[in-house]
């Protein structure tokens, strides 16, 4: 079962029992004699001996632990998420890595740390690369770099909601694996980060209704975002300024972006409600996020643990979908709330279903993923 509410308890009566083990306590196990004379009889002690206990020491080093003699060594697995402790993502790897070690008595576990929200997910990838960082999850911004093929998954358009999701990973299930199985990695599993939506700035009075209305405003990109990218090449868009995604909010702020896309989730956490105007209602498209292993890092766990692994990782996946669809409602509802108006594109959908299949077009002709993938989700998910 999968461990979300994990806990550490620190023990306090180590530490005061080292205390306790003072040199100076000699001076009463001594009798009459005065603690100066006790310590110097201990120090003297302790120099005969100490090239003993190191001899002694080295030996041991060199025997098998009572573990590795019982199955080998902890391993522990050096994981990224990419929320800090608190967040979903810290509380569904922690919860992971507590199941893992107590399915496998200690033997295998995760040692977490965080991007956050400055955290640059091109250098996770070169450390992921490199051997230095075992497992991390990532968006599309990471899979871009990692397996590009992924990409097909947040597709413009192509999948707006879980049944979609589920359904593209079953029909595409050996081909996806087959793509990180070269790149060297495992996937453990998909999941989204909330539904893609529109934000514009405070003091603007307009919204786009139709695909060609992004002509009309300064639009917030990331460098390494190819999917909106090409959506705004389709529609030509042309207003385009590339930010670090930290750098989105005083953008807003200051008029040097009129519109940024998101999730409500990730633009709520960004602090992005001071900002913002308008939001849009409704969404085509979900932000896919990926958690992958290094196939070397997997590949030394033994058959058991590899199973805990992988059982843990889809139970945690199962909790975090949940957990951040409903933060995802909760954050656009705060929007609105802190004053930002909705505006509908459901009046031009079609219009912007067919923009987003060019875009999808585009992508697949510049070979960020094979055009027969996307030839058959967009048959398998016909409405």
């Amino acid at each position: 079962m999968l461990d979300l509410h994990p806990t550490s308890a620190l023990s306090t009566s180590r530490r005061n029992t080292l205390r306790s083990l003072d040199v100076n306590a000699a001076g009463d196990a001594v009798g009459d004699r005065s603690a100066r004379s006790a310590r110097s009889t201990l120090q003297k002690a302790m120099a005969q001996t100490l090239p003993w206990l190191l001899g002694l020491a080295l030996i041991s080093s060199a025997l098998p632990s009572a573990s590795a003699q019982g199955g080998g060594e902890a391993k522990e697995l050096r994981w990224v998420t990419l929320g800090p402790q608190g967040t979903p993502w810290w509380r569904a790897f922690s919860g992971l890595s507590g199941s893992l070690s107590k399915e496998t008595q200690g033997k295998a576990k995760l040692k977490l740390s965080a991007l956050g929200v400055n955290g640059d997910e091109a250098a996770l990838v070169r450390k992921l690369r490199e051997g230095s960082v075992d497992g991390a999850t990532l968006t599309a911004v990471g899979l871009a770099k990692l397996v590009p093929e992924a990409l097909i998954l947040q597709a413009p358009g192509l999948i707006d909601d879980e049944k979609k999701l589920d359904r593209a990973q079953e029909v595409l299930r050996k081909e996806l694996e087959a793509a990180f199985d070269r790149a060297g990695f495992r996937v453990l599993g998909f999941y989204h980060a909330g539904s893609a939506r529109f934000f514009v700035r405070k003091g603007l009075d307009q919204a786009p209704a139709k695909p060609e209305d992004l002509k009309n405003f300064k639009v917030a990109t990331l460098a390494d975002d190819r999917l909106f990218a090409s959506f705004l090449d389709t529609v030509g868009a042309q207003k385009r300024v590339r930010l670090p995604i930290a750098q989105v909010r005083s953008a807003l702020g200051s008029g040097a972006v009129d519109l940024a896309p998101a999730s409500a989730l990730a633009a709520l956490y960004l602090g992005w409600h001071s900002e913002v105007g308008g939001i849009s209602k409704e969404s085509n498209s979900l932000l896919i996020s990926a958690t992958v292993v290094r196939k070397a890092a997997f590949d030394k766990l033994n058959a058991e643990e590899q199973k805990a692994l992988v059982q843990n990782a889809e139970r945690a996946h199962q909790w975090l979908r949940e957990a951040l669809r409903k933060r995802d409602e909760q954050s656009y509802a705060e929007f609105v709330k802190a004053g930002a108006k909705p505006f509908s594109l459901t009046p031009q959908r079609k219009a912007w279903e067919e923009a987003s299949k060019k875009a999808r077009t585009k992508l697949a002709q510049a070979k960020v993923f094979p055009k027969a993938w996307l030839d058959r989700l967009e048959s398998e998910l016909k409405p």
